[in-house]
């Protein structure tokens, strides 16, 4: 047992070497950490062993409490990884320990020393935001008196989303200005996302969604269970200016692309999130794309000279272009598509849900009778069972409810229900 036969040489290691004592890597949420700590507690409790192995198996036991202790408090973890290891190049403290007790007195942070909610800095983000990990994060600032009124609610639904894949986070805005502004462009306090680093999704829970335990926690089940189903079903391409010719017109298929200026900034986020629900809702029925016009030269001249598209900042711009079903059809220059709305008169998220509709109920209208015609001279019955089968074999998950987000519509102006003749009045209430 090798947790057993180590404790012998070092009964010490779960402080000094956590991640091997609980076997995880450093990149693992802090939800893998709780899973890693409950199996190990489980096989090494001393009741759970043979009385030769006691007193070994309870050593090893102590080595693992001793590791999740650092680890599962986000801010002794932190801490740990910039200078649990390397006491000569920390900086001046001499000692793990002397970091983690000078930032106790740090009352800035509203949720210094939380077990579940951890405070993310630059230095930490592309540390704890890996992979596939879906992120609730509370953007707040110490001086914002509903930020304050926050704290004990955000806690609450840390403790409800803990048996979840859902990681907890918090950002400092006054101490981390780059992520509040040059990121997310953050529009006031407190403010809720969901956010996913790799994909670069985000999600924000809006000013009119309720501020309570649970809503909050089933409106992070629901966005957690749709982006997993994205980011297993989606098939968005990212273009670029040389293969981006080659990319609409190999597929055969209707190509509806988003250009956006850059994929760090907030609405770029926000566009290509919808883009991804896009692409796993049409599967094969178009191709969806997206391309990076802020990425090097090259994106820029595709975007602005070839695209015609407005100059930088703009917001996502989206086009579309038809099926090339022949050679003669190929040879045409993709200079245009065409604008499939304008962002300055309908929100983006709104279109986006209307192209989705139009393009599924159309193509697949035609698909089925391409089918039907293709049943009439004997190939389709077979292809349709060999896919039935093949379906059969690997049922796709069931369809989350889309969650397309965009800017929050403005409350309906309220009028007095009179019709007819005349200019109805405004209801003025007091």
């Amino acid at each position: 047992m090798k947790y057993v036969e180590r404790s012998k040489s070092d009964d010490t290691r779960g402080a000094k070497a956590p991640y091997v004592a609980l076997n995880v890597e450093k990149t693992a949420t802090q939800s893998d950490i709780r899973k890693a700590y409950r199996t190990l507690t489980l096989l090494l409790h001393p009741d759970k062993n043979e009385p030769e192995f006691r007193d070994l198996a309870e050593a090893a036991f102590r080595e693992v409490v001793a590791a999740y202790e650092i680890l599962s408090n986000p801010d002794k973890r932190a801490a740990f990884d910039d200078f649990g290891g390397n006491a000569e190049d920390d900086g001046g403290f001499e000692t793990f320990w002397e970091y983690e007790n000078s930032g106790k007195k740090d009352n800035r942070n509203f949720y210094t020393g939380h077990r579940l909610i951890t405070q993310l800095t630059v230095q930490l983000w592309d540390r704890r935001l890996v992979g596939d990990s879906v992120w609730l994060v509370e953007f707040y600032a110490p001086w914002c008196s509903h930020c304050q009124n926050l704290v004990s609610m955000y806690k609450a639904v840390a403790a409800e989303l803990e048996d979840t894949n859902i990681q907890v986070g918090a950002v400092n805005c006054e101490l981390n200005s780059q992520i509040c502004g040059d990121w997310f462009d953050v529009p006031s306090y407190p403010t809720i996302m969901m956010l996913n680093d790799k994909w670069g999704t985000q999600q924000i829970y809006h000013k009119h969604q309720e501020k309570a335990v649970q809503p909050l926690v089933e409106w992070a089940k629901s966005v957690a269970a749709e982006w997993q189903y994205l980011f297993a079903q989606s098939n968005m391409l990212v273009l670029e200016a040389h293969n981006f010719t080659t990319g609409i017109l190999s597929t055969n298929k209707v190509t509806v692309v988003s250009f956006v200026d850059g994929f760090d900034c907030s609405s770029c986020k926000t566009a290509k999130t919808n883009m991804l629900r896009l692409s796993a809702s049409l599967g094969h029925l178009a191709t969806i794309a997206v391309v990076n016009c802020a990425k090097n030269e090259e994106s820029c001249e595709l975007c602005y000279e070839t695209q015609n598209l407005p100059r930088p900042p703009h917001s996502a711009m989206t086009k579309i272009w038809p099926r090339y079903s022949n050679e003669t059809n190929r040879t045409l220059p993709l200079i245009g598509g065409e604008l499939l709305y304008n962002s300055n008169e309908i929100e983006p998220h709104i279109a986006l849900q209307i192209t989705e509709r139009a393009i599924r109920m159309t193509l697949m209208s035609q698909e089925h009778d391409e089918q039907g015609l293709s049943a009439s001279k004997g190939g389709f019955q077979k292809e349709k069972e060999d896919d039935e089968e093949d379906e059969d074999d690997f049922p796709p998950p069931p369809r989350p409810k889309p969650m397309w987000n965009g800017p929050a519509r403005p409350a309906p102006i309220a009028w007095d229900g009179g019709g007819g003749n005349g200019r109805r009045e405004r209801i003025t209430r007091i």
